[in-house]
């Protein structure tokens, strides 16, 4: 593969973007989520972004490897963290989700959904997802946003059945950069408003995006599976689940299953 087009984005985004107090560039790295924290700065006055062309050791939820070939978009923000409590901070990564799916229609107009609660799907098949980590470095609280999405990179043949790609849906190859601007611009909006309201002004937003509404969903929280009707979401980001004319709030899972 030749020089990526990407290699120039970070500079044009610092100017595009007077929020970003450090863009990198790497054409090949270990993770973006990893390489990230060496740049937080010790004055938390803006955010920090971090493009791989490529990932050796990309990261996904509960330790996953996230496949993260030359083509795709790979890329971690992080954003600095003032008053938020952890159960808001995992709201935001349904946000994120939801920023990334509107992007998608944007740049491509492609009608995305979101896997509750953080993967981005096209016709079922997996084409990007969000991974939320925090870190604290010189006494400030860094939230760590990794997004990845399957732009022209190749599909592994295992993952095929799953998971697909834009260059794929679109029956040829992509640019990447206006995507870029527009996920990492609405992800910004949304934050810089996110402090003063809550998930609740996103909440219907996400739930006309949401897979598996009124259908019977199999979700696993750690090794604890259990099984009901997706109702929505409440005003925290929790799925809603009804079981047994009853209805619970699930905070923490994966859906494995829409029936």
């Amino acid at each position: 593969m030749g020089i990526s087009e990407l290699i120039h984005v970070p500079e044009d985004f610092k100017t595009q973007f007077p929020w970003l107090v450090e863009a990198k560039f790497f054409d090949k790295l270990d993770s973006t989520q990893a390489r990230v924290v060496q740049w937080l700065p010790k004055e938390a006055n803006g955010a920090v972004l971090v493009i791989g062309e490529s990932q050796t050791k990309g990261m996904g939820r509960q330790g996953r490897f996230w496949v993260s070939p030359p083509g795709g978009i790979w890329f971690t923000l992080a954003l600095p963290i003032r008053g938020l409590t952890p159960v808001q901070l995992g709201a935001f990564s349904v946000v994120a989700a939801l920023e990334v799916t509107n992007s998608l229609k944007e740049i491509y107009n492609l009608e995305a959904k979101i896997k509750w609660p953080n993967d981005i799907q096209y016709n079922g098949k997996k084409v990007g997802g969000i991974l939320l980590n925090t870190i604290t470095k010189f006494k400030q609280s860094w939230l760590l946003i990794g997004v990845g999405i399957n732009v022209n990179n190749d599909i592994p043949g295992d993952l095929s059945d799953s998971a697909t790609s834009i260059k794929i849906i679109r029956g040829q190859f992509q640019g990447r950069t206006r995507l870029i601007e527009a996920v990492l611009g609405h992800i910004w909006n949304s934050w810089t408003d996110f402090g003063n309201t809550g998930f609740g002004p996103y909440k219907n937003l996400v739930e006309s995006k949401l897979s598996g509404v009124g259908k019977t969903i199999k979700i696993l929280m750690g090794k604890k599976a259990t099984s009901g009707t997706l109702m929505g979401l409440d005003l925290q980001g929790g799925l809603l689940l009804k079981s047994n004319a009853q209805t619970k709030t699930i905070n923490a899972g994966e859906i494995v299953g829409i029936l």
